[in-house]
């Protein structure tokens, strides 16, 4: 997510300045590579009312492609980060650690913000800060959701150039149904043929920013 800002400026930029409205749609549909029969709500990775989300997903693709839209308007952070989780879990993806440094200081950004909000509520004088707060914290949102976004659309491409080599870890199978339809798939790594010596597998990627050739070597 560091390099995002120079490896991909052009995604970051406009994701920073429209606060993410004008690449979280296109992003996920980038990921699910145009197939909203794949689409469910935060992907399945919804933190709360999961199965009721489900329940009112329509079931035509269209209809999810709507549902979609009103997803990153309304839950703009919670969308692309399900959109960048979904994209780590198809392609047995790690996140660098600087990653996870980068949204746990907007989380606790955000916090703060909140904080100084309540606080602000019952103490007037307070109210200036408060606004100052919630100001950076906006930016720094915008800045993280820039990060993600050119992240998502780099690894994507760059996951689709190695044609085959690439397959997902994740095929058709994980995203069928044991109960009852309109429920959010459960996860499920599908194996691939492959060598079948002792030798142990190599460790997942990361989720970097890096040329084809430190990656392949």
């Amino acid at each position: 997510m560091k390099e995002a800002p120079c490896e991909n400026y052009g995604c970051f930029y406009l994701t920073c300045i429209t606060c993410s409205y004008g690449t979280n749609w296109c992003l996920r549909r980038q990921v699910l590579e145009k197939d909203w029969s794949r689409y469910y709500c935060c992907q399945g990775l919804s933190p709360c009312c999961q199965e009721q989300l489900d329940n009112v997903t329509p079931a035509d693709p269209n209809g999810r492609a709507c549902c979609a839209w009103c997803e990153c308007c309304v839950c703009p952070g919670l969308a692309i980060a399900a959109t960048r989780s979904h994209l780590m879990i198809e392609y047995g993806l790690t996140p660098d650690p600087s990653d996870n440094q980068i949204i746990r200081f907007n989380n606790c950004i955000q916090m703060l913000a909140c904080i100084c909000e309540i606080c602000a509520m019952f103490n007037p004088d307070l109210r200036e800060a408060a606004d100052c707060i919630h100001c950076i914290a906006q930016i720094v949102f915008c800045c993280m959701a820039g990060c993600m976004a050119g992240q998502i659309d780099i690894e994507k491409r760059y996951q689709q150039s190695l044609g085959p080599a690439s397959a997902p870890l994740l095929g058709p199978e994980a995203h069928d149904r044991d109960t009852a339809p309109g429920q959010a798939p459960e996860y499920r790594a599908v194996a691939h043929d492959g060598p079948t010596d002792s030798t142990p597998p190599p460790p997942p990627p990361c989720l970097l920013y890096t040329s084809p050739s430190p990656r392949d070597s």
